[in-house]
């Protein structure tokens, strides 16, 4: 999605790190574009857009997900390590822990992380197919932004 501030309205949102391996997609691709569209360069918006996940469990389990880009930045953090505690997660991501924990508890809903009983969130080995997914979409999880943030994400001014 391409955005200019000329034509659309002040953007709003929750501001985050993303995860090292997607700021380094990012940067090269940024710095291609800025080569070939010479003088123009881009500014990522974060908050806005979808991720498409394809999640492999046990080798064999694939289901796909289609999320936010801060929810596919936090999954991917357990790429790096199977196991995260609030804090540690929090500050790899720049969220504070409450929001943190409340962004994390989708990943729990779905069933892809559980929180252990020291609180610390661990990916599961195997996706359980005992109710199916919620909101699935020819095979997709679909996930709808949730609480009011998509109404606070973009203002008029």
């Amino acid at each position: 999605m391409i955005v200019s501030r000329h034509f659309w309205p002040t953007i709003h949102g929750r501001s985050f790190k993303i995860h090292p391996r997607a700021d380094t997609y990012l940067s090269q691709f940024s710095t291609k574009y800025s080569v070939l569209k010479a003088p123009r360069e881009l500014e990522w918006k974060l908050n806005l857009g979808m991720v498409e996940l394809d999640l492999v469990f046990g080798g064999e389990q694939k289901h796909e997900f289609r999320v936010d880009p801060l929810h596919a930045s936090l999954l991917l953090h357990f790429e790096d390590s199977g196991r995260w505690s609030a804090e540690q997660l929090a500050t790899e991501t720049g969220l504070a822990i409450l929001d943190l924990k409340k962004k994390m508890m989708l990943w729990v809903n779905y069933g892809v992380v559980q929180v252990s009983p020291a609180g610390a969130y661990e990916v599961v080995p195997r996706l359980s197919e005992r109710d199916g997914l919620p909101g699935k979409r020819n095979g997709m999880a679909m996930v709808v932004s949730e609480g009011d943030e998509a109404d606070k994400a973009v203002s008029a001014e």
